[in-house]
């Protein structure tokens, strides 16, 4: 008897999931979403957060050519 039971509420449940699942689907429809298109480029992250940074070697690369005098930090 109990296991008769036990399939009675699992056979429910499916039932159920199912309808549920059929709603939203109907209900859903088409979803709008943003998109943007993608292209090529720099990316450049800022954190907001102050401390020490140490370095062994750095490679800088200017778009406009000559010395660089002074570094200001």
């Amino acid at each position: 008897m109990a296991r008769r039971s036990v399939g009675v509420v699992a056979l429910v449940a499916v039932a159920f999931a199912a309808a549920l699942w059929a709603a939203l689907a109907r209900a859903g429809g088409a979803v709008e979403v943003d998109a943007v298109r993608i292209r090529r480029g720099d990316l450049e992250v800022t954190l907001p957060v102050s401390g020490v940074v140490e370095t062994r070697s750095v490679e800088l690369a200017f778009e406009i050519p000559g010395r660089l005098v002074e570094v200001r930090v």
